[in-house]
Order: C-alpha cells, then sequence, then structure tokens
C-alpha cells in the first residue's frame, strides 16, 4: 500500500508512505484476519 500527500500551503511538498505486507511461509497464517490485522495494527 502506497499513500502520498501534497499539501497547498508549500509549493512542491510532498509527503509520502507505504507499508509492505507478506503472507504466509513457514509458521504463518494465510487467513483472512490475518490480513486485516495487519492493516490495523502497527508494528
Amino acid at each position: 500500500m502506497r499513500g502520498e500527500v501534497r499539501p497547498t500551503l508549500i509549493d512542491g511538498l510532498e509527503i509520502g508512505f507505504f507499508r509492505t505486507l507478506q503472507l504466509g511461509g513457514d509458521g504463518r497464517d494465510v487467513r483472512f484476519k490475518s490480513f486485516i490485522d495487519a492493516f490495523l495494527e502497527s508494528g
């Protein structure tokens, strides 16, 4: 997921953010709840 904000108060200023998510693998859940939890939790 990626997002960008361009405030109008300062010309040329752009603030971006992103979040990476990895599902599955050894010992990891592959459930819809895991996907939702990843977006609701920070860290």
